[in-house]
């Protein structure tokens, strides 16, 4: 049986792969599945191990069974994988470069170079559950609700721009490249482009099986946008972007949104003083869900003395009040967006400003110099804002997956990024983790904080954390242990937390330590039958209007965004409550929202033929949420006043026609006494009466 050295450097002791924790020192079992790229690959057999080190499972992967060894790279890195190194901070989609092999022929390039994609799901055995270690985007499209499957496709534009840039776009259009990791859309490996003419209406032969097989709650949304795409109205990935975003925000307001925020911070066993500092300070998780009631902030201080400790505690009390003041109540409009990413940026650089300027009246040089780390969250509804300068870390946390987010500023991620080192082989270099910026240590002009926006589709957590948690691989080791148990409901957020920080002192020690978790919970909600009829009435409204693509940039109107509004119920029929006595004519049937919202095991459906796909699908709402909550035969509902009087004995059935035949007649002729007082006075009025009374 093939073995796998435990990832901890100090024992490295050897176990079975079927093992989840070293037999020796019980450390969790870092089992890095690599994908290989390279022709030369294929003269290999499975079982063969390579560079006494990589155990070739299969075609393509293969298993590092010493991961607490470093790697020794290249002398210079090729055109080709260029690529990978420039997109480090794409490393939530983009594959990062491990390792590789050289090539044993002088004129010829026979390198194999070996990818990265961080946890992959694997059996109980400890090996691979996929063939090509992730998913297919096409095999989990099924499985994802509406809100994920237009997150991905969020995701696949936002990666447009910066592989054009490299080169490398063209990877986007490899249907069977596109991978799934948890709630992201992940590249199995890049290619150089044949020409530099790739434009966004080359998705649509690469989206038609997933846009023409959409969730029924967001079909025609998809079928529009397919369509558009294919007439090349949606020119640019701008414009492209802008649509999908209007489209998650309109699905988004189906959903309730929840965060949960707790952050504590310890000195930890080998320092007498704390340089680490965390926001919010509370002795309880905080419960929100929009950005001032989620922020969450994490500082590690650096400088002489004690100038850590006061940096940190002044980038703590100084920048959420700042940021805070500027967060506006809709956060919808791209411009709003834009605002406030640039708000952000703005004042992380005068929380610095500010820092600067005192270590300069200080008169502090060099590494007297204070400082801190920043790593920032913040959360509105579906949107998740990050920022981050140092090496404090943000991770992205689900039941599937674990992915380091934030990038560091040391002199490692520096080399990999200027494409000039693999980072295996730049971590092991001396003061590689020296940073390269921090809060307060020079001019705003030379400061860069990253600012990111997600979307969050699903329930997960952010993690938050310094370097006293998350050197030494401690998250990716220990994360099925200690991150499962929060996703799964079986550990609150209040023991987490403490536990985490426990975690730290105990397997690391070295440092202080700071941990904050924001766990994300979403659940479908139902709508008020005054939101459905406003929702239907606003789409048929909008469908007569004569817009195009280029006159409404958002597609809002267009894309039909307003008749997906709101989940169509009448998908199912609902019995009817028992105690209601008198159906309203525009009552919505109760359902569960989880029927409705959540993804059904519907299975695969084959794409319309082009010649029967409508130019121009139609925008209004379907027939059947176009009047959803009535009844559809002339018949009385059931409890109505209909079935009332049928209940009623004979002789009060008689009485009430009676009466009711006594009113007519009275009215009758009190109608044609006052017509013929009239006579001659007003005989258009007369006419118009007279007309009425013999059509009743």
């Amino acid at each position: 049986m093939p073995t796998v050295h435990c990832s901890n450097r100090d024992c490295q002791a050897p176990n079975d792969l079927g093992d989840r924790r070293c037999k020796t020192c019980q450390t969790p079992l870092l089992k890095r599945y690599l994908w290989s790229v390279g022709e030369w690959i294929k003269a290999y057999q499975p079982g063969e191990i390579l560079l006494d080190r990589y155990l070739l499972v299969r075609p393509h992967v293969l298993l590092d069974t010493t991961p607490a060894l470093g790697v020794e790279g290249p002398e210079e890195i090729p055109d080709y994988i260029l690529p990978y190194q420039k997109l480090l901070p794409f490393r939530l989609n983009v594959p990062e470069v491990y390792d590789y092999f050289p090539s044993w022929d002088e004129e010829k390039d026979l390198s194999v170079w070996l990818l990265d994609y961080g946890p992959v799901p694997l059996n109980d055995g400890g090996e691979p559950v996929y063939e090509r270690l992730l998913p297919s985007l096409g095999e989990m499209w099924h499985h994802a609700s509406p809100l994920q499957q237009l997150t991905w496709l969020w995701q696949i534009v936002r990666l447009w721009q910066p592989l054009q840039r490299q080169g490398v776009v063209s990877s986007l259009l490899e249907f069977d490249w596109l991978r799934v990791q948890g709630p992201q859309v992940f590249l199995q490996e890049l290619k150089l482009d044949d020409h530099q003419f790739y434009e966004t209406k080359y998705l649509a032969g690469v989206w038609q099986p997933l846009l023409t097989d959409a969730h029924p709650a967001i079909a025609d949304f998809c079928q529009t946008l397919w369509q558009k795409l294919k007439q090349g109205k949606i020119p640019h990935a701008d414009h492209l972007l802008r649509v999908l975003d209007t489209g998650i925000q309109s699905l988004a307001e189906q959903y309730d949104f929840s965060y949960t925020v707790f952050a504590l911070t310890d000195a930890g066993p080998s320092r007498d003083h704390n340089e680490d500092a965390c926001f919010p300070v509370s002795e309880i998780p905080i419960e929100g869900q929009q950005l001032a009631n989620t922020m969450t902030l994490i500082c590690d201080g650096v400088g002489g003395q004690e100038g850590g400790e006061i940096a940190s505690q002044w980038v703590i009390e100084h920048l959420p009040i700042r940021v805070i003041s500027k967060i506006q109540k809709q956060m919808n409009d791209p411009e709003q967006i834009r605002s406030f990413i640039q708000h952000l940026k703005e004042d992380i650089e005068e929380v610095n400003e500010q820092l600067n300027r005192r270590n300069d009246r200080e008169e502090r040089i060099e590494r007297e110099r204070m400082g801190t780390t920043l790593v920032m969250a913040l959360a509105d509804f579906q949107q998740f804002f990050l920022a981050n300068v140092g090496d404090s870390r943000c991770y992205w946390l689900t039941e599937e997956s674990c992915k380091q987010v934030t990038v560091d500023d040391d002199v490692a991620s520096r080399e990999v990024r200027l494409g000039l080192m693999l980072y295996h082989h730049a971590v092991e270099l001396p003061r590689s983790g020296a940073l390269t910026q921090a809060v307060g240590l020079g001019p705003s002009s030379q400061l860069h904080p990253i600012v990111q926006r997600l979307i969050v589709p699903t329930n997960c957590l952010f993690l938050l954390c310094s370097d006293g948690l998350c050197d030494n691989s401690r998250v990716e080791q220990y994360w099925q242990d200690d991150f499962l148990p929060v996703l799964q409901g079986d550990r609150p957020l209040a023991e987490a937390v403490p536990r985490l920080i426990e975690l730290a002192n105990q397997v690391n020690g070295h440092d202080n330590v700071s941990v904050a978790l924001i766990h994300c919970q979403i659940a479908p909600s139902v709508p008020t039958p005054t939101q459905a009829e406003k929702a239907a009435a606003q789409a048929t409204e909008d469908s007569a209007e004569e817009l195009s693509l280029e006159d409404d940039f958002t597609g809002d109107t267009e894309l039909g965004l307003k008749a997906i509004a709101y989940p169509d119920f009448s998908k199912k029929a609902v019995a009817k409550p028992k105690e209601i006595e008198l159906e309203q004519e525009h009552s919505v049937p109760e359902q569960d929202p989880r029927e409705s919202l959540t993804s059904p095991s519907f299975g695969p459906k084959s794409p319309l033929p082009a010649e029967e796909i409508p130019l121009n699908p139609p925008l209004e709402p379907s027939p059947q949420l176009a009047t959803m909550g009535k009844y559809q035969n002339t018949s009385p509902p059931p409890g109505g006043l209909a079935a009332k009087f049928q209940s009623l004995s004979k002789t009060s059935q008689l009485l009430i026609a009676g009466g009711v035949l006594v009113a007519i007649a009275a009215a009758t002729v009190a109608i044609l006494n006052l017509s013929q007082g009239n006579n001659g006075q007003n005989q258009p009025s007369s006419s118009l009466m007279n007309s009425s009374v013999g059509h009743g």
